[in-house]
């Protein structure tokens, strides 16, 4: 819960960000998320520690190469 009114703010420009993308991308994200809460809580600490690095690097890249990366077809199932 948002303690102050800027995290209340910081919390609403995400929750718009998210309601912005497309519904098979929020379902992605949402799987995700449900995917990390059955995690032991240290597997939990080092994935959302992994995943706060690689949004720290993405958002140092450049916009057109943050773009690539973005966009790059995957192997995997989404």
């Amino acid at each position: 819960m948002a303690q102050t009114p800027a995290e209340y703010a910081r919390l609403e420009k995400k929750a718009a960000a998210f309601l912005a993308l497309p519904a098979a991308r929020q379902e992605r994200m949402r799987r995700l998320d449900r995917d990390l809460d059955q995690e032991h809580s240290a597997t939990q600490k080092r994935l959302f520690d992994v995943l706060d690095r690689y949004a720290a690097w993405l958002a140092r890249l450049p916009e057109a190469e943050r773009r690539e990366v973005v966009d790059a077809p995957t192997n995997r199932p989404v």
